[in-house]
């Protein structure tokens, strides 16, 4: 049988047979490797809603209902596009109303996906048509699933693109500051016109948004792109029992871990994560001799991929620091199988040099308090360091 695909940690997708190509070209509608392995059922894989063209369904993205429009997925081109937009096969498509002086508008909203790594080159890809009497109005919002109030903001306006010619143009946005769960909502708000219509097609998330996260700087904006061609690759649904389907992504449950309130070498007890955890989610065992004492083992309900954060303690307080240096996070994507252990430990705060319990060492943290004293000779020396959060099976 043929090897797997290959992605490497330097950002290149190796193709079956070829050279390698760069991330952002994979899953993108277009073939660039010799036997097109870098699109199709490969990129179906990853998040649903984040790699369709519309041929086999929605992929999760959902009309909601406006003033008098809606987005509807069609087979062949609006009539108020066929001259403008060449038929690509299915697209989501909203019709302009009638001229009766209201306001209409459609919403168009995306599934809910995961934040991308921090600082990774994440963008959205999607074909833009729009055609008719008037020329129709779109605009891009980014809606974050935070736990209060949801906040949105706009990435994109069509108003704000330089006019062009009329046929499919790809749109390539870049995803960034984004700290919690989101989804993306495409709205005509006054628009389009009586005898107008938008379609969209093709809608991908670039492979950076999952899998890389190389500490560069977020991007800037980038332009639209006109290419002299339509979006025309379209590709069929995977195989039915291929066993990456089975596994269930739902990114809206969360799971919280913490110390339980315990602190310093000591991890915490069952008593004490029984009582922290009461009124959530969270069902852990947690080990109390051997080597897991103090460990909490927590048991996956279902089969399914999983985004794991790990976030090291923060360090105790020096003599003279008035703040505490916190620890770094890393964050990783895993297929879990229900049944299977996770061993936590969640690292505990690094403690303070001052105040001290011993006699002669809390001396030292007054005198070094003093207002008179020498800064460049610092004594009774930094806090406790933070410990390491580790997440494991055996």
């Amino acid at each position: 049988s043929s090897p797997g695909p290959n992605i490497t940690l330097e950002g290149q997708y190796h193709c079956h047979q070829g050279p390698g190509i760069p991330l952002d070209k994979l899953c993108d509608f277009s073939t660039d490797c010799p036997h097109g392995d870098d699109e199709g059922d490969l990129c179906r894989h990853f998040l649903n809603g984040s790699y369709c063209s519309f041929e086999e369904g929605e992929c999760g993205w959902q009309s909601i209902t406006g003033r008098g429009l809606s987005w509807r997925r069609l087979q062949s081109p609006p009539k108020a596009t066929r001259q403008s937009c060449p038929s690509s096969g299915a697209t989501f498509s909203v019709d302009g109303g009638q001229s009766n002086g209201q306001r209409s508008s459609a919403l168009l909203r995306s599934p809910l996906f995961p934040p991308p790594l921090r600082n990774s080159p994440c963008k959205v890809r999607f074909w833009l048509c729009s055609g008719g009497l008037q020329k129709g109005s779109l605009s891009l919002w980014i809606v974050e699933n935070s736990t209060g109030p949801e906040e949105q903001r706009i990435l994109w306006h069509s108003a704000s693109e330089p006019k062009s010619e009329r046929g499919w143009k790809l749109v390539i946005l870049p995803l960034y500051g984004l700290a919690d769960w989101f989804w993306l909502q495409f709205s005509t708000e006054d628009g389009p016109g009586p005898g107008s219509a938008i379609s969209l097609d093709n809608i991908s998330f670039s492979m950076d948004c999952f899998l890389a996260s190389n500490g560069e700087f977020p991007p800037v904006v980038t332009s639209t792109t006109r290419l002299p061609f339509r979006p025309t690759i379209k590709t069929t649904p995977p195989s039915v029992g291929s066993p990456m389907m089975n596994p269930i992504t739902d990114y809206s449950k969360k799971w919280i871990f913490h110390t339980c309130g315990a602190a310093g070498p000591e991890g915490p007890t069952p008593t004490q994560c029984l009582n922290s955890y009461r009124n959530s989610n969270v069902n852990v065992t947690v080990g109390t001799r051997g080597p897991f004492k103090g460990i909490q083992m927590w048991q996956v309900q279902e089969t399914g991929t999983y985004r794991i954060t790990a976030y090291g303690a923060a360090g105790g307080r020096s003599v003279l620091a008035m703040s505490r240096s916190h620890g770094v996070y890393i964050t990783g994507d895993f297929l879990l199988r229900k049944g299977e252990l996770l061993y936590i430990l969640v690292g505990q705060q690094g403690e303070d040099a001052c105040p001290n319990s011993n006699g002669q060492l809390n001396k030292i943290c007054l005198e070094q308090s003093g207002p008179m004293v020498n800064k460049t000779q610092v004594k009774g020396g930094g806090g406790g360091g933070g410990g390491a959060t580790y997440v494991f099976k055996v």
